[in-house]
């Protein structure tokens, strides 16, 4: 074997020889010394290098997997390669990191460019001070404290270096410590990016319900947040000023009382808030306040901001003097107002009554609540009857799904049952009521004024309605059926919904942690503000209730949270699950939060990789090598806390475009833009898209499938599964399959590649991937006109724009391109849509009906039943209201008809249509037994509001079915008898929907006739006759133009 070294050595021994050799050999020593000097400094160089390429991994530098993507084959880290061998050879390490555009900002960094803007980045860092960065939620300038009261602070708070081990807030002198910190906080790191080269105001979040004892003369003081770090450092920051303002705001109204002779009785005031009122209800009800046999009353209507015309149409009505309109200047919601109107209750008032707008108070109202005011109690409340606006009752009884409580302070906090307008309280306690705490979440006035009063003294309640509620569109809060609140349970079957429909399950998460945070800061934290101000207002309070409000103060917390909902089930308390909805804010949020603290150190490093990216980007598009480096949030990318709100990522992620990597050494290619490939769902539209791509490929195109949602790719099984399908079994081996979803994921493509959009979001992609080749149009498979799938939003506008992109449309019936034509979409805006258009029809299954098979004596109609939202077209409800319309018809049932279904109705197998008689599901079968199973039965029935017939009624004429279906713009009743006669077109209301049901009843006993119509069937029923050769002849020029 021969030496690796041996070369080297003889090279160093041949210089030894030399005479500048022996001059460095007095220097360094010898030959042998010079051999381990080399050795040293090569793996001093090794070291340097992995050392080099480890700091450009961790800064994000190198994307690995996209580097590895356009050289396979490579072996190693990537990071290593690109320093060996990517930055010499000019590769980008990153897809946003244009490596040749940053060698012209900065020269001098040829050789590694990714090093020299991580050196800069890390020596711009360096630089930034040590400091607090801090904002809070606003906070009012000024506020009465009452008896004491409280704020829910939120805000967030960070040290640009080191980490938070403590945050207090100062109120003046006064120290509050904050001890919920350290929330995560994508929206702050998002806006601080710039400041922040750490992280740390990711996890800068943090809440506090701030006491605020009671004051007994005006005092401004200052707010300051005081954080110390955990080396001891300690950082401050100002927030304002907040001034505290004595008592309870009161200001009462001079009043007329009612002299001595009619105002026997103690004083009631009552108050009642008005926004707008319908003024014929609100006529009613000063009519009924006017018709109480108790007179000693005034009214003060406080009126939220109404219109000068709206209040001028009020006034006359209040032409009694117990009457006194207030007007607020700006709207302060009914929360607000009754407050106000509560502040201007006159001193000498002995009662409180509340009153809505637009109710109706029995005339012995006030009397009977004044009767059950006893010398214990501090307020008294009763039941109510719950009538229309006209009057007509629909309950004696508020209490109709839920039990009623007034004595329980703990299911009193978590479900309300005190209704204000149903109430009446002692003057006095509006000493302990004002001022109301702030307002979290959905908070009520009554709920408010009834926990005072139990707390204080107790509740009584009048077993009998006292006064009539009226629902009506305009209510702010209506009478409706409650319904138990989500628990963990709840959560529970959505994430085992997801899972089992194969659905978002990311996005159901992010969903159930947002909605789960947003309810702990709002929900839970209003508990905690009302049982810490109860507790200032109220300390004479009876030792057992101040116990169970301490308790309550603690409900952002977990083990508090599982104790109360312990308790409720414990003592069967009528709180609809409530408290089990507190437990399961508290887990999910509080469980976020602690996975977060768990895996801060990934995180950190991972902000730091964004952190860099967002830079890089910056630099390469301002251009300015001078200019520093702005690390703020580049505005791209799902990392946006805004693209993660409700729906938007998911939408825009869908028109996202590919990452195209156009290279002649590749293959030209048809790309086939599909969403996903799941068999649970593979209807009629994916059956037509996987027969034009065999189609393509028979033409002699090299077909791809790229798809672009997330799918489960398993492209083993789908050879097994796609072999039931008749001509579809050799899909897989035909075609290629390429999974997009990370759109950062290049795709190589030839210059000459052609795009196939299959939806309304594909064409987005499509029109993307063909401009960034250079062409203008792309190949549109439309088999629907997309925007009627839902409401009219963001969605609907999307898919609406991809018919007025460049394109040859390729409609999948001639009705369907006739609407667009005679409605001018898309390629029929301008003329010669028809020249950049073609028609195919999709195949349906091939039926032989026989006459045994019709001519049997059963009765039996088939409705084509989808219930789901994506499916809205297929007028599911409008279907089953007409087969109720239809079997409440005691012939139709005497005749023995039954009702069954195809599709789905969520997990149920039959559903009750009349008493006694169901539709009934059919269980899902093989496509070889629905084609045995559908001539069994008689008559058919399915609905699709929009211009494309669908293929299921079509199938079912086939079978011999007279079938109705509705018509819809150009798509008659004339053109769907043109297919077949068995098609009985309806227009799409219930009246004509149940005469067609009638009309093919009539028709069953005509086997001849049944028969000729299957017969007369001109849809095509095998894929080569689907795609006409004139069709594909012109799809194939196009492609290959």
């Amino acid at each position: 074997m021969v030496d690796k070294n041996s070369g080297a050595r003889a090279r160093l021994d041949a210089l030894a020889r030399h005479p500048l050799g022996r001059l460095l050999a007095r220097v360094i020593g010898s030959p042998e010394d010079w051999a381990d000097l080399l050795q040293a400094g090569r793996r001093r160089s090794r070291r340097a290098l992995r050392l080099e390429a480890r700091r450009l991994a961790a800064a994000g530098l190198v994307a690995p997997r996209w580097y590895r993507g356009s050289r396979p084959g490579l072996s190693g880290p990537a990071a290593e390669h690109y320093l060996r061998h990517g930055a010499a050879a000019g590769h980008d390490p990153h897809p946003d990191f244009d490596a040749r555009r940053y060698g012209v900002l900065f020269p001098e960094a040829d050789a590694a460019p990714a090093a020299h803007f991580l050196a800069r980045a890390e020596a711009q860092d360096a630089l930034l001070p040590t400091v607090l960065r801090a904002e809070v939620e606003p906070l009012p300038p000024s506020l009465h404290t009452g008896l004491g009261t409280a704020l829910f602070m939120r805000g967030w708070a960070y040290p640009t270096r080191g980490r938070t081990r403590f945050l207090d807030l100062f109120i003046g002198d006064e120290r509050h410590p904050i001890v919920d910190l350290g929330q995560p906080r994508p929206d702050v790191l998002d806006a601080e990016m710039a400041h922040d080269p750490e992280g740390n105001s990711f996890f800068g979040g943090f809440e506090a319900v701030v006491a605020l004892p009671a004051v007994t003369a005006p005092s401004t003081r200052a707010l300051r947040l005081r954080l110390v770090t955990h080396d001891g450092t300690v950082l401050e920051r100002g927030l304002g000023t907040l001034t505290l303002l004595p008592g309870t705001g009161r200001a009462p109204v001079p009043v007329v009382w009612p002299d001595k002779r009619s105002g026997e009785g103690p004083r009631v005031a009552i108050c009642m808030a008005t926004h707008q009122p319908p003024l014929d209800l609100f006529a009613a009800q000063v009519a009924s306040i006017k018709a109480q046999t108790h007179a000693n009353w005034i009214c003060i209507v406080s009126d939220d901001a109404s219109p000068d015309v709206v209040v001028a149409r009020m006034a006359p009505l209040l032409d009694d003097p117990r009457f006194v309109l207030l007007r607020n200047r700006d709207r302060l919601d009914f929360y607000g107002n009754f407050e106000r109107a509560l502040r201007a209750v006159p001193a000498d008032a002995d009662l409180v009554a509340l009153s809505d707008q637009d109710d109706s108070w029995h005339p012995d109202k006030l009397a009977t609540l004044i009767g059950a005011l006893d010398e214990g109690a501090e307020l008294a409340y009763a039941d109510v009857r719950i009538v229309d606006a006209e009057g007509r009752a629909h309950s004696d009884t508020f209490w109709v799904t839920r039990r009623n409580n007034f004595t329980s302070l703990p299911s009193l906090m978590a479900a309300n049952t005190i209704m204000g307008a149903a109430s009446l309280f002692r003057t006095a306690l509006l000493e302990q009521v004002l001022p109301f705490p702030d307002r979290l979440g959905a908070a009520y006035h009554d709920h408010w004024i009834g926990l005072n009063a139990l707390v204080k003294g107790g509740i009584r309640y009048v077993d009998r309605p006292l006064h009539d509620y009226i629902q009506h569109g305009g209510n702010v809060i209506g009478h409706k059926r409650d319904a138990d609140a989500p628990g963990l349970a709840a959560a529970g079957r959505a994430v085992l919904s997801a899972l089992r429909h194969r659905g978002p399950l990311g996005h159901t998460l992010r969903d159930m942690t947002a909605r789960a945070t947003q309810d702990r800061q709002s929900l839970v934290a209003q508990k905690v503000v009302l049982s810490r101000v109860l507790l200032m207002r109220h300390p004479g309070a009876r030792p057992e209730l101040r116990r169970v409000l301490t308790r309550l103060a603690g409900l952002t917390r977990l083990a508090p949270a599982l104790r109360e909902r312990l308790l409720s089930a414990l003592e069967k308390r009528p709180t609809l699950n409530h408290e089990g909805h507190f437990l399961r804010a508290v887990l999910i949020s509080r469980s976020r939060q602690a996975a977060y603290r768990a895996l801060r150190g990934v995180q950190a490093r991972r902000i730091r990789r964004k952190r860099y990216i967002h830079g890089l980007r910056h630099l390469l598009a301002g251009g300015d090598a001078a200019a520093p480096i702005d690390f703020r949030h580049s505005g791209t990318g799902r990392d946006i806390a805004a693209m993660d709100f409700g729906h938007v990522g998911w939408i825009f992620h869908n028109v996202s475009p590919l990452a195209l990597r156009p290279s002649p050494a590749h293959p030209r290619r048809v790309n086939l833009l599909l969403a996903t490939i799941n068999f649970d769902y593979l209807f009629g539209g994916y059956i037509g898209m996987f027969n034009l791509a065999l189609r393509l490929r028979r033409d002699g195109h090299t077909v791809r499938i790229v798809l672009l949602d997330e799918t489960d790719v398993q492209l083993n099984a789908w050879r097994s599964r796609i072999a039931r399908y008749p001509g579809l079994g050799d899909l897989f081996d035909a075609v290629e399959v390429a999974y997009r979803h990370d759109r950062s994921l290049p795709l190589d493509v030839s210059p000459e590649d052609r795009f196939v959009a299959t939806s309304g979001w594909s064409a987005h992609v499509a029109h993307k991937a063909e401009a960034a080749l250079g062409r203008d149009k792309f190949l549109f498979l439309i088999q629907e006109f997309e925007p009627f799938f839902g409401p009219m939003n963001t969605n609907t506008a999307l898919l609406r724009q991809a018919y007025d992109f460049p394109q040859f449309g390729l409609f999948s019936t001639g009705i369907l391109r006739d609407y667009f034509r005679q409605n001018r979409i898309g390629l029929f805006e301008a003329e010669g849509g028809e020249d950049r258009s073609a028609v195919f029809s999709n195949a349906i299954q091939r039926f032989a009906p026989t006459r045994a098979q019709l001519g049997r004596r059963s009765r039996r109609i088939l409705f084509y039943a989808r219930p789901e939202d994506h499916a809205a077209r297929n007028m599911f409800e409008m279907g089953i209201a007409a087969l109720v319309a239809l079997f409440s018809d005691p012939a139709i049932v005497a005749a023995g008809w039954t009702a069954h279904g195809i599709g789905s109705i969520a997990t149920a197998d039959r559903l009750e249509l009349v008493p006694g008689t169901f539709l009934r599901m059919v269980p899902k079968t093989s496509l070889q037994g629905y084609i045995d199973m559908l001539p069994g039965f008689d008559v058919g029935l399915s609905l699709m509001l929009t211009p494309h017939p669908s293929l299921v009624p079509l199938e079912m004429a086939a079978a011999g079915l007279p079938t109705v279906t509705n018509t819809f713009a150009n798509k008659t009743a004339a053109a769907l008898a043109a297919i077949s006669p068995n098609l009985v077109g309806v227009p799409p209301t219930l009246d004509g929907i149940v005469a067609g049901l009638r009309a093919a009843i009539a028709r069953v006993d005509d086997v001849e006739g049944r028969l000729a119509g299957a017969e007369a069937m001109t849809w095509p029923t095998d894929w080569d006759a689907a795609f006409p050769q004139d069709t594909m002849d012109r799809v194939n020029a196009f492609l290959r133009g």
